[in-house]
């Protein structure tokens, strides 16, 4: 019953399907926390996890796609929902920039800024974008575009 109200495509998504997924639970009604390891999964060379720009890239079309289920919902979970809306888009930048895609990561941190208007989010993202114009020795690391495989299973 719950997984209809889903429609045709519970799994919207080729990339961060399961944050579409898992956020649109949370949309339709209450979610138990469990904090028991439940599942594992593996990251290996090539794997979809493993790029973090597309990865990134799917968790924020994953926000855009929830943001049109966004009303009905109560006022503290509408700002828990933007706080970690912005928290993504600025991730998505970090990355972009570590790839040396200054434009795009410029907009997706303009964008943030639109999400959450709590004070530290929007020094984060104020702050952020003027890291983005500064002398590249004297910017954060930006994080790499590959996330190493680790040695072994991680909890799900």
């Amino acid at each position: 019953q719950t997984l209809d109200r889903f429609g045709e495509e519970p799994f919207r998504l080729r990339v961060a399907e399961d944050v579409y997924f898992v956020n649109r639970l949370a949309f339709i009604g209450p979610v138990a926390f469990c904090s028991a390891p439940v599942g594992a999964y593996r990251l290996r060379q090539g794997s979809l996890s493993s790029n973090r720009v597309s990865l990134n890239e799917g968790e924020v079309r994953a926000f855009e796609l929830l943001e049109e289920h966004k009303q009905g919902l109560s006022k503290e979970l509408t700002a828990a929902f933007d706080t970690a809306f912005a928290i993504k888009r600025r991730l998505y930048a970090k990355t972009l920039m570590g790839v040396g895609r200054k434009a795009e990561a410029r907009q997706q941190l303009v964008r943030s800024l639109r999400h959450s208007l709590h004070p530290r989010s929007l020094v984060k993202s104020a702050g952020l974008l003027c890291a983005t114009h500064s002398p590249a020795r004297l910017q954060p690391r930006w994080g790499a575009a590959v996330r190493s495989s680790g040695n072994g299973p991680r909890p799900a």
